[in-house]
């Protein structure tokens, strides 16, 4: 190619931009009837960063997602919680944390007093992972 020196491009209805392998010294391009052909490297555009902008819109719509199941989760906890008090307050046999055998202060019975509540551990009601278990 580097004897070439004249290439004829006249009035092939062109589009675009020249290569720059084309633009060297001793070589002469003609060009005419071609509007749509770019002769500078001004009217060349950068290429498009689609990748980025999919990136982006992926990851943008995923923290949606998220944020969305968040506060409908949030919303229907709140919901829950406060529909369960309601009962609670509706109901007012049913007892509260407060009113619980687990809140009680619990009291030691001595042996002596065991053996009386048993009536000396005569009626055995079954055997459970501690032991056996008495009446009484």
């Amino acid at each position: 190619m580097e004897s070439l020196l004249l290439i004829n491009l006249s009035g092939n209805d062109l589009n675009g931009s020249i290569p720059q392998s084309l633009q060297r010294k001793g070589l002469e391009l003609l060009v005419e009837g071609n509007q749509k052909l770019c002769l500078s490297d001004s009217c060349r555009q950068p290429p498009k960063k689609k990748v980025l902008v999919l990136i982006v819109a992926s990851v943008a719509s995923a923290a949606t997602i998220v944020i969305a199941v968040l506060v409908i989760f949030l919303v229907l906890k709140n919901k829950k919680s406060a529909y369960l008090q309601g009962l609670v307050h509706l109901l007012p046999w049913t007892p509260t944390v407060n009113d619980t055998f687990a809140n009680k202060k619990s009291r030691r019975f001595t042996y002596s007093e065991v053996i009386t509540m048993t009536n000396n551990f005569q009626r055995v009601l079954g055997k459970g992972g501690f032991g056996m278990v008495y009446h009484g």
